[in-house]
């Protein structure tokens, strides 16, 4: 008789701390995405197209420099591989 109760206790244990873990990761989830969004609506994070990642901070100033070749080009990727290897 016992086993039938401490079955049923650890039943209901177990499926409180599942239901519980799925809303905490919902509220998790759903604040880094609002707090995210008020970043962006701020201009303190911004999407950086060429390297598909966001940043945070000041966004760049001023276009490339002159001599910079254009952004995804083979010269552009040989120029940054040569910075890496430094």
């Amino acid at each position: 008789m016992m086993s039938n109760l401490l079955l049923q206790v650890l039943i209901v244990v177990a499926f409180g701390a599942f239901c519980f873990g799925c809303g905490y990761l919902t509220a998790f989830i759903l604040t880094r995405n609002h707090w995210r969004d008020e970043m962006i609506k701020r201009g303190v994070a911004h999407y950086n197209w060429t390297t598909g990642k966001w940043e945070w901070g000041e966004p760049p100033s001023g276009p490339p420099a002159a001599n910079d070749p254009p952004a995804g080009s083979p010269e552009s990727m040989r120029a940054m591989l040569a910075k890496r290897r430094e």
